[in-house]
């Protein structure tokens, strides 16, 4: 579980999606928010931190505009292991005819979290222009961060 800042729009959850929330107040087109997602691990074919981190950059690369990965680095998350993959990539935040919205340089973070059993995957992602403004309230959310 996580807690948002009370401002924030929760969005409707996909299937496996355990959360999905964006910050209105964000100037650029493109909102900030936080997504994510859990899965379990195989105990037949467990994968490594590595892999885990591997097969999430390639997904990524295949299914953004422009992706650049920036750092991949060991941290912990709620007292568990982790890894927090920096990167970026282009948006269309406004993908119509005829509609005025330049593509925007979307700065993001993963935090993918290792336990026993299963991984989350944790991305917080903002208008590379406001990323800074917004880390104070993505730390606060990511310290929020409880595990099962």
């Amino acid at each position: 579980s996580l807690s948002l800042p009370a401002h924030w729009q929760r969005d409707p959850l996909a299937t496996g999606v355990i959360v999905s929330a964006s910050d209105p107040r964000s100037a650029s087109f493109y909102k900030a928010g936080v997504s994510g997602y859990s899965r379990q691990i195989d105990p037949q074919n467990p994968l490594s931190a590595d892999q885990l981190v591997d097969r999430r950059v390639n997904e990524q690369g295949g299914a953004v505009l422009a992706y650049q990965l920036i750092s991949i680095t060991p941290t912990k998350v709620a007292g568990a292991d982790a890894r927090a993959v920096e990167y970026a990539f282009v948006d269309r935040p406004i993908d119509q005819p005829f509609r005025a919205a330049l593509p925007v340089v979307v700065h993001a973070v993963d935090y993918i979290i290792f336990t026993p059993s299963q991984y989350f995957v944790i991305t917080f992602s903002a208008d590379q222009a406001e990323f800074q403004n917004e880390q104070e309230q993505f730390q606060r959310i990511l310290k929020s961060i409880r595990l099962p």
